[in-house]
């Protein structure tokens, strides 16, 4: 359903871009539940022309940042 979601909504109105994470294993000091290390991060452009310098992650967490702030001082208790 995501897939086409933003591109039948918004078709050609908007720069649209994906972080395509790569996680490898270090092998030095691996336990078992040690997290993955993320060996690079690869901006792909998908809709328009956004620029790769532009690409991040960060607006969006800090959204969901204040949104669960928010929340967190709505809730009674």
């Amino acid at each position: 359903m995501y897939l086409n979601a933003v591109i039948d909504t918004f078709a050609d109105k908007i720069d649209y871009a994906q972080i395509v994470k790569v996680y490898g294993n270090d092998a030095e000091g691996q336990t078992r539940f040690s997290p993955a290390q993320c060996l690079c991060a690869i901006p792909k452009a998908i809709l328009g022309d956004p620029g790769a310098r532009h690409v991040s992650t960060g607006y969006v967490e800090r959204r969901h940042l204040n949104m669960r702030m928010g929340m967190r001082r709505a809730s009674p208790g």
